[in-house]
């Protein structure tokens, strides 16, 4: 089935009118079940400039037993790390592993001190782009996840495995890629091929024109009003009685918003991800104006991401997903074949370049029905219990699947 890039950017452009409100959280709901709540805490960034909210659970206390891998979770566009919270603390049980949740700047309680809509001394130059998530996810990593080895300056073989949903997984794919010294292993929950509308006449960095805080200012508004938010989650889901009280509670939440206008007018106006097109011309016969071995050309999208990560990838899609649907999926694994061919990503600066993996990469596709856009909250048991045989790394309990990028699914709930 040929993907349709016009079909999802029309899908993302009513994402972006009528997403769940999100955008603008400055406190963290509470939950339907309040025994799943793992503690929370703030790591300030750049100078002490940028409160980054984050939650983490540790496996070792809940579980009894210890993973050396820990996890960061990666959540979607216009929630936080509460829409982890069926999951989270599940999974660090099942795993033993230190489970981390965090909120990317700008959403759930992330935001600069002394927020007020994009005019505060701390909100000056800033861009709520992927590009920046990206640079706040490495530091994250390195700064909180792996502090051990941060404070010695290396990583010192330590690595993180990484789940995502939707944006989370576009995200989690671009860190791999460009930066495979931090990551050990890929889940990518319906995950988002495209990201950024990157509309003309600002750059996204605030404060904004007058234009672009007035369109923000409206449409953050409107996706506000009453009904708005539970309308498209029960869009997404399959089953909206799964949605719980996650609606009331953002809706609560952006009451008490500080930065949401100026936010989501910089989303809406930030550029798509920086990702490199994979290189498969050797040096030796690259023409001009091709990428050689070790060079890249601009202008990747997701598939190219993949192509170039150089760890094991679990692909898990909710099969009714409007939105990221299974065929996004099936690209996705197609996408990962290729990685056998491809030469390894480019680094990031600091970072030690990888090279064509000499041993076969894992790479495994499941589909999980009946389940929306966000398996980890709408089928929380069975995306806890097929998160947790992929990174205890039982490939065969999850069903058909892969190892070197065979492509392959299974339809069904994890038992």
């Amino acid at each position: 089935m040929a993907l349709s890039v016009r079909k999802f950017q029309l899908a993302l452009a009513y994402l972006a009118l009528a997403a769940p409100g999100g955008l603008g959280l400055h406190t963290t709901p509470t939950m339907e079940k309040s025994a799943l709540r793992a503690p929370s805490s703030y790591w300030l960034r750049r100078g002490d400039s940028q409160r980054i909210h984050y939650a983490k659970v540790d496996g070792q206390a809940v579980s009894g037993s210890s993973s050396p891998k820990p996890v960061l979770l990666l959540n979607g566009f216009g929630v936080g790390w509460f829409h982890w919270e069926r999951t989270m603390r599940p999974l660090a049980e099942e795993t033993g592993a230190t489970v981390f949740a965090m909120d990317y700047l700008g959403q759930g309680d992330s935001w600069p001190v002394d927020c007020d809509d994009g005019n505060a001394p701390s909100e000056q130059g800033l861009r709520y782009s992927i590009d920046d998530w990206f640079d706040q996810t490495v530091e994250f990593i390195e700064a909180v996840v792996l502090p051990s080895a941060s404070s010695k300056g290396e990583q010192g073989g330590q690595k993180v495995a990484l789940v995502g949903n939707s944006l989370g997984g576009l995200l989690a794919s671009v860190i791999a890629a460009r930066r495979p010294d931090l990551v050990a292993s890929l889940a990518l929950l319906n995950a988002a091929p495209l990201w950024g509308g990157n509309l003309p006449g600002w750059d996204a960095r605030l404060p904004g024109p007058a234009l672009p805080r007035l369109v923000g200012r409206f449409m953050y508004d409107q996706i506000r009003a009453p009904g708005a938010i539970r309308d498209l989650l029960a869009r997404t889901y399959s089953d909206a009685s799964k949605l719980g009280a996650l609606p009331e509670e953002i809706r609560r939440v952006t009451d008490e918003s500080e930065g949401g206008h100026a936010a989501f007018a910089s989303i809406l106006w930030a550029r798509p991800a920086s990702i490199p097109k994979a290189p498969k011309v050797p040096k030796v016969a690259a023409a001009d104006g091709e990428a050689a071995d070790g060079e890249a050309a601009a202008g990747g999208d997701f598939y190219d991401a993949l192509r170039q990560t150089r760890c094991d990838v679990f692909l898990l899609y909710g099969a009714e997903d409007p939105w990221c649907s299974p065929p996004f999926g099936r690209a996705a694994m197609r996408a990962l074949q290729d990685r056998q061919k491809t030469p390894g990503p480019l680094a990031a600066a600091g970072a030690a370049a990888a090279t064509t993996a000499s041993t076969p990469l894992a790479a495994q596709y499941v589909e999980l029905s009946p389940c929306g856009h966000c398996p980890h909250h709408e089928a929380p048991d069975a995306t806890t219990r097929l998160l947790a045989r992929w990174l205890g790394g039982d490939r065969k309990a999850l069903g058909s699947g892969a190892t070197g990028g065979a492509t392959g699914g299974a339809t069904g709930g994890a038992t």
